[in-house]
C-alpha cells in the first residue's frame, strides 16, 4: 500500500464512509450556522452603541455544504474596523465630531463646538482605543463554540 492509500474491504465500512461523504458536509454547514447566529447576537451585545449603525450592520455569510469554509461574522458599517480596533494619531472629520458631541453633550460647561474640538486634539495626539466586538469571538469563543458543534454534528452522524 502507498502512501496516502487506504483500502477497505468491509462492506458495513464502506457503507459509513459514503454515508459520511453526503451528511457531513450538511451536517458541518448547520453547525457552523448555528454558532455563527450565536456569534451575530453576542457581537451586536457587545458592540459600543452610538447611533446603532455599527450594531445594524453586523451579519453573516452563511456556510453552505459547498462552502463551509467561507462563512464569516462582520461589520459592514464603514467605521466598524474603527471602532474595532486603535487609530493611530490622525485629524478626525471635525464634523462626524461635532454631530457627536450633540448627541453627548460635554458635563463640563464646554459648548459642542468647544468639546468637539478637545476631542479632535486629543485624537490627533493620542489616536482612540478600540473596543473590539468581533475579534474577541474569532480568537477565543468562536474555536470553542466550533469544536462543541464538530462533536455533535459527529455524534449525531453517528446515530443516522
Amino acid at each position: 500500500m502507498a502512501l496516502g492509500e487506504v483500502y477497505v474491504e468491509d462492506e458495513l465500512c464502506i457503507a459509513d464512509l459514503e454515508r459520511l461523504a453526503v451528511t457531513a458536509p450538511a451536517m458541518a454547514a448547520a453547525g457552523v450556522n448555528i454558532v455563527l447566529e450565536e456569534a451575530v447576537a453576542k457581537a451586536e451585545e457587545d458592540v459600543k452603541v452610538d447611533t446603532g449603525e455599527t450594531k445594524g450592520s453586523i451579519g453573516m455569510t452563511p456556510a453552505t455544504p459547498s462552502e463551509v469554509f467561507d462563512a464569516d461574522v462582520h461589520a459592514d458599517a464603514p467605521y466598524a474596523s474603527v471602532v474595532e480596533w486603535n487609530t493611530v494619531p490622525h485629524r478626525p472629520p471635525y464634523r462626524a465630531l461635532l454631530d457627536w458631541t450633540s448627541r453627548h453633550p460635554s458635563n463640563m460647561g464646554f459648548t459642542n463646538a468647544q468639546f468637539a474640538y478637545l476631542i479632535a486634539n486629543k485624537i490627533e495626539q493620542e489616536g482612540t482605543k478600540g473596543k473590539p466586538f468581533l475579534a474577541y469571538l474569532a480568537d477565543e469563543w468562536l474555536p470553542e463554540q466550533l469544536e462543541i458543534q464538530i462533536t455533535l454534528a459527529f455524534e449525531a452522524w453517528a446515530l443516522l
